[in-house]
């Protein structure tokens, strides 16, 4: 179970990596238009199209590991009214679906990548860019949340949950 854990823990530090990377690239193409917009003029013609990709590789690569690090927002709301029992086996099945939930995103959105694949689907933009490329980086970060959602399932098995 330990190896399960250090190996999704792995994981979603490179989805963090991907975040981290993905706002610095954002951040350099803002600059870059800026520029190019005030000195010459001019427009950068993919600036555009693959903000939009970087916004989407970091709002999801990073989701598994904020989850494992307690970062995203929880609402209790049903857990605050009910026993600590009942709590716990709501959090358990609420996790359980979480995960399921997570899985058939990361299926339909690798199935929806693999498809522009064999269509040969390129960007509207100038670059036509092939649209597998990115759509298959944005999979990896449903992917990611749906690791650490499972990491979390079999903490809250083991009882692990309650030692902290």
């Amino acid at each position: 179970m330990k190896n399960i854990h250090s190996a999704i823990k792995t994981l979603n530090k490179l989805g963090l990596w991907v975040a981290i990377t993905s706002l610095t690239l954002l951040v350099f193409i803002a600059l870059g238009e800026m520029l190019a917009r005030s000195f010459w003029g001019v427009s950068l013609g993919f600036a555009s199209e693959f903000s939009g990709y970087l916004v989407a590789f970091s709002f999801f690569s990073g989701s598994g590991w904020a989850l494992s690090q307690g970062g995203h927002i929880r609402v209790d709301l049903l857990s605050d009214k009910l026993s600590p029992k009942f709590t716990k086996l709501f959090e358990i099945v609420a996790t359980a679906f979480g995960v399921v939930i997570c899985m058939a995103l990361t299926y339909g959105l690798i199935k929806w990548a693999m498809g522009t694949y064999e269509r040969g689907s390129v960007s509207y933009y100038q670059s036509e860019t092939p649209l597998w490329i990115p759509q298959l980086i944005f999979s990896f970060g449903p992917l990611f949340l749906t690791l650490a959602l499972f990491a979390h399932f079999l903490d809250l098995l083991s009882n692990k949950e309650d030692q902290k």
